[in-house]
């Protein structure tokens, strides 16, 4: 354990009160209740032997028309998209970014700000530089300690969106992982309210997801808004590895343009990335899919 004692406190004492809201109903000669994740214990403990037969129960249907999503937002592309694709079919949609002390931490910021979309913010905990060192641009734990924090928030439950696609979505290894996924939501099924979270683009890669945004005539100008890149430039730098799958998604879309970079991102950051189009080519002739996707190595 990371931890020797948990502060227990709050969460006892929601589940104190679900407990003696379960208890109030009894004093009813009908009791009604949300069918959620607590009837099977709610039916436990109103199905004794000697259950009045006069006493009546009722699960009420959940409402799931309009569910609370959280879309964790970094101000990059494929987070936005999802953002978008929330707003379609909820109006109850709640964004959140997470202050990390990265290199390129302004830039995201004000790619956020140009985008006109104000989230909650989670300020970083610990005083630290990540970007440059020998982690580069990768900050394990990261994406765990942003989920935890918004589910904190969501005390009455609902689906965190992580915007992870298609090619970025192995079987095992990284926090996008699947095993991370169903691990995290095997851990927040001990909670009192239902959170799970959701990879949004889990079948679909970065080509696909604005293929998507464009066959509903979004914004082309704001899409280029947003903030991809790996370095503290204000400009896309067009050499990391996050240039290069922008650039990969843009020209896929016939919506590239190498002024949207200060160098071009496939006469540069294809240096950076060429060891990872290797080994995708390698796996991709094997037939091994645990870690790149067919689609995301056809694209």
């Amino acid at each position: 354990m990371l931890i020797k004692k948990w502060d227990t406190d709050n969460y006892m004492k929601q589940l104190s009160k679900i407990a003696l809201d379960i208890l109030k109903q009894g004093t009813k000669k009908k009791a009604v209740f949300e069918d959620n994740e607590w009837r099977g214990i709610i039916e436990e403990c109103y199905n004794p032997p000697e259950r009045p037969k006069k006493f009546k129960i009722d699960f009420k249907k959940r409402n799931d028309k309009n569910p609370l999503i959280a879309v964790l937002f970094s101000g990059g592309l494929d987070s936005y998209v999802a953002y978008i694709r929330a707003k379609e079919i909820s109006n109850n949609v709640k964004v959140f970014y997470c202050r990390f002390p990265t290199i390129y931490t302004k830039f995201e910021e004000e790619a956020i700000k140009k985008l006109n979309i104000k989230p909650i913010i989670i300020d970083f905990p610990l005083k630290c530089n990540y970007g440059n060192g020998i982690w580069r641009h990768i900050i394990p734990g990261r994406n765990l300690y942003f989920i935890c924090r918004v589910a904190e928030i969501m005390n009455e439950g609902g689906e965190i969106w992580l915007a992870a696609n298609d090619g970025e979505i192995p079987n095992e290894g990284g926090d996008k992982s699947l095993r991370f996924r169903d691990e995290v939501n095997r851990i927040f099924s001990y909670l009192p309210y239902p959170i799970k979270i959701k990879y949004v683009f889990i079948k679909e890669t970065k080509s696909d997801l604005i293929n998507w945004y464009l066959r509903r005539n979004y914004d082309v100008k704001k899409l280029k808004l947003t903030r991809t890149c790996q370095n503290n430039t204000k400009k896309h730098c067009g050499e990391c590895q996050a240039c290069f799958r922008r650039a990969v998604a843009f020209i896929n879309n016939e919506i590239f343009d190498e002024k949207d970079f200060i160098k071009n991102p496939f006469k540069y950051a294809i240096k950076d990335y060429k060891w990872k189009l290797k080994k995708r080519e390698k796996e991709f002739r094997k037939g091994d899919f645990s870690r790149y996707s067919p689609n995301s190595c056809y694209e």
